[in-house]
């Protein structure tokens, strides 16, 4: 056997790795021990730039690293002339193009370089945008890069969003799945055509972008980014917050009463912008201190004051701003309490961005598409977004409670990892119709119960809108807690009976309630 290689076990290899791995792990303990000891000793010199560098090469996303670099580079700043500091930020590139060639997805490199160039008294921002141009070529959907380019092209000449446009679609063309490509195309689009003063569902541009991702989804409709940036384009229609409840409520019974004014708001407001509604009384203006129903200052539905020292009745309250319209409610002579409801359908169901026409064509589309992968998870969801926009606003379209329920079913079957999204989706959808509903009834202004019980309901959508009723029933629902009823401020009877609920964590916020059934839930 002699003058034969001898042939290391697999078990000696391992031993050997783990050992060198050791030997390794403490080397780098040791040498990160060394610079946060020369940082605490304030040895912000070259030599701590030398000594950083080693475990910057082990490790591109040593942040903590990174920092202490930069407080290097501005303490040399002191004593050093530009020339001199030209040559370190310089090297630092070269540092920063090595990391990036062992991970060029490090959020610490490419935040560095950033911090680096915009030190730099000759930067060279071509040179710059060179590099994301190879990078993209490499992997055209780092979007680490991506994030870098837009950064970077905001200081190089000769780029405009115009050709930052088509350069965009260069990188969707070699591949559809190419979400950072679209995102920037989002925000590129937006700013060229900002200045157009055309209303965004009458631009051109709206259907020439739904022609190009049309054409992505139907290449592959499995591709999330594609049905996300379809998504974007059919867009939300811009609506401002509305008054949409005011409630008034008489206290005591003696010569001088309090009266409680409560209003609601369709979208929440801040304190700043609930201070610009005018409060009158028989016509006088009140000065007000608004409080919300959580008693704090954060943006809120929901806002309340207290109007002190009234005499005689009966009185008309009248609360309006110039940016979010006007109600008027009396109170009546022996009345306590009065209130108005807006009938508003804008303020409960939201508006895609685009014209009927195209959300229509978007449908037909996609049907088509829909019977060839009728088992595609993004196709099943359009069919509900599309479906709900349409129904009730074409002529001749009704997009069925049974449809709704099939679609969202089959949702959960193809993706039951995101249950409790398609779930909260669709007590969304019930809460809207319901409400649809209830304020075309004539004694809509009289309510003060609802019933929701056995609605599948998992979250509560549009309460504000029931800041005046005092009994609710959410029976027989998949309620994990109560926390969306804090917006019901005049609620006296909570119905909570065979639901999943865990929590009452924000039941405080309901001043006037007097009872709570709980009965089969988590918590008891």
């Amino acid at each position: 056997m002699h003058g034969r290689v001898k042939v290391k076990t697999t078990a000696e290899k391992e031993a050997e790795r783990r050992a060198e791995l050791t030997r390794r792990a403490h080397q780098f303990a040791r040498e990160t021990d060394a610079i946060f000891t020369k940082r605490k000793n304030g040895e912000l010199d070259e030599k701590m730039l030398q000594d950083s560098q080693n475990l910057l090469m082990q490790n591109p996303d040593f942040y903590t690293v990174w920092n202490i670099r930069r407080e290097s580079f501005l303490s040399l700043a002191e004593i050093k002339n530009d020339d001199e500091m030209e040559k370190l930020y310089n090297n630092e590139l070269a540092l920063l193009l090595a990391c990036l060639r062992i991970n060029p997805k490090s959020y610490g490199v490419w935040c560095h370089r950033r911090w680096i160039m915009t030190h730099m008294k000759y930067p060279n921002w071509q040179h710059e945008l060179d590099l994301c141009n190879k990078y993209l070529e490499y992997d055209s959907r780092n979007f680490h890069c991506w994030d870098h380019r837009r950064f970077v092209v905001a200081y190089t000449e000769g780029v405009t969003d115009v050709t930052e446009l088509e350069y965009t679609m260069k990188k969707i063309k070699q591949t559809f799945s190419n979400f950072s490509a679209w995102h920037y195309r989002s925000k590129l689009l937006l700013k060229v055509n900002n200045n157009l003063e055309i209303p965004r569902k009458d631009s051109i541009w709206v259907k020439e972008e739904l022609d190009y991702i049309m054409n992505a989804i139907y290449t592959d409709p499995n591709d999330q980014s594609a049905w996300l940036y379809h998504k974007w384009l059919l867009g939300r229609e811009e609506v401002t917050s509305t008054i949409c409840t005011l409630y008034v409520a008489k206290y005591a019974e003696h010569e001088n009463s309090q009266i409680s004014v409560m209003v609601t708001w369709s979208l929440p407001l801040t304190v700043d912008e609930a201070n610009k509604t005018v409060i009158t009384l028989d016509e006088k203006q009140l000065d007000c201190i608004w409080k919300n129903n959580h008693n704090n200052s954060y943006a809120s539905h929901i806002w309340v004051t207290e109007i002190q020292g009234i005499s005689g009745e009966p009185h008309v309250i009248h609360a309006g701003s110039k940016d979010h319209g006007s109600l008027q409610v009396h109170l009546e002579k022996g009345c306590n309490k009065a209130w108005v409801l807006s009938r508003d359908e804008n303020m409960i169901k939201e508006k895609m961005a685009v014209e009927l026409e195209t959300l229509n064509t978007q449908k037909q589309l996609l049907d088509e598409l829909y019977e060839i992968e009728p088992e595609n998870k993004w196709l099943t969801l359009s069919q509900i977004y599309l479906g709900h926009a349409l129904n009730g606003v074409k002529p001749d379209y009704e997009f069925s409670e049974e449809d709704f329920d099939s679609l969202i079913e089959k949702l959960l079957t193809l993706d039951p990892k995101r249950k409790g999204y398609y779930c909260d989706l669709r007590s969304k959808i019930i809460l809207e119709r319901y409400t649809l509903n209830l304020i075309q009834e004539p004694s809509y202004q009289q309510l003060r119960k609802i019933d929701l019980s056995k609605k599948q309901l998992s979250c509560l959508h549009l309460m504000h809108l029931y800041s005046h009723i005092t009994e609710i029933d959410l029976s027989k629902n998949e309620l994990v807690n109560l926390d969306d009823c804090s917006p019901l401020y005049c609620l006296r009877v909570l119905i909570a009976n065979d639901n999943l609920v865990k929590s009452l964590k924000n039941i405080q916020y309901l001043p006037n309630l007097q009872e709570l059934l709980l009965k089969n839930n988590g918590i008891l």
